[in-house]
């Protein structure tokens, strides 16, 4: 399980998340080297080859003024009608293991997240920016929050998932806190036991996280993780016609 070659599907997730274990969601061309989220489930785009004849593919399937991500080990050469609006160093972090001994440093309940709590969900991401997250992204199962009285204060759950011959990947996201609740504990609460429900089916929990958050990578080690790789993850938009 520690073999290189187990985890290399990482260095291409959301490609490898969209090829296999969320075939089903793909929205691809015609030739299969460009598979796109519905974009009302997950803004974000997967390249079979990350050079610029798949970056060209994958700009004849937007609409102009279209964003969206994509997570990569190097950087595509892109065509001119895509543009790279923000660009991050990403530490691409995996638990291979849960921790021997996790103790808790909170008492208020975790509960699981439903529809019902879409609205709050979608205001907290809005307001902390932990990474894309609409409407339908709870689909993906397993989100958790911790609530003061009826306001949702923290909450994680998990997105992409993938597989090879040797393992299933799949990772927690939506990781945020409130300004006002941070420092309590809660992300470190949260990713552990969003990990744990994927364990618990036998997968292997991994993350991103912007790389220079020391703070959130302390907080995941202190759950297990360890970083892998630095990634980059792009948001690029389709150029309006008139704009070219």
């Amino acid at each position: 399980m520690d073999s290189k070659s187990t985890f290399e599907i990482l260095d291409n997730p959301i490609w490898n998340a969209l090829n296999t274990r969320h075939l089903n969601l793909a929205l691809s061309d015609p030739d299969n080297s460009v598979r796109v989220y519905p974009r009302d489930m997950l803004p974000m785009a997967g390249l079979k080859k990350l050079d610029k004849e798949c970056a060209q593919t994958l700009s004849s399937m937007l609409e102009d003024g279209r964003r969206l991500g994509i997570c990569v080990s190097q950087v595509p050469e892109l065509p001119d009608d895509l543009k790279i609006v923000m660009q991050f160093d990403t530490a691409q972090m995996i638990r291979k293991n849960p921790p021997e001994f996790f103790q808790s440093k909170i008492t208020d309940p975790i509960v699981e997240l439903q529809n019902q709590d879409i609205e709050q969900m979608q205001a907290l991401v809005d307001l902390t920016k932990p990474g894309p997250f609409t409407s339908r992204t709870i689909e993906f199962g397993n989100f958790y929050g911790i609530k003061r009285g009826e306001q949702l204060v923290a909450m994680a759950g998990q997105r992409m998932s993938m597989q090879n011959e040797s393992v299933i990947l799949t990772e927690v996201s939506g990781v945020c806190t409130h300004p006002d609740f941070q420092g309590k504990g809660y992300a470190r609460e949260l990713v552990h036991k969003v990990s744990l429900a994927i364990e618990a089916r036998g997968e292997i929990p991994f993350l991103h996280v912007l790389a220079k958050n020391t703070g959130a990578i302390r907080s995941y080690t202190a759950c297990g993780f360890t970083q892998r790789r630095i990634m980059q993850y792009l948001i690029i938009e389709k150029i309006e016609f008139s704009k070219r």
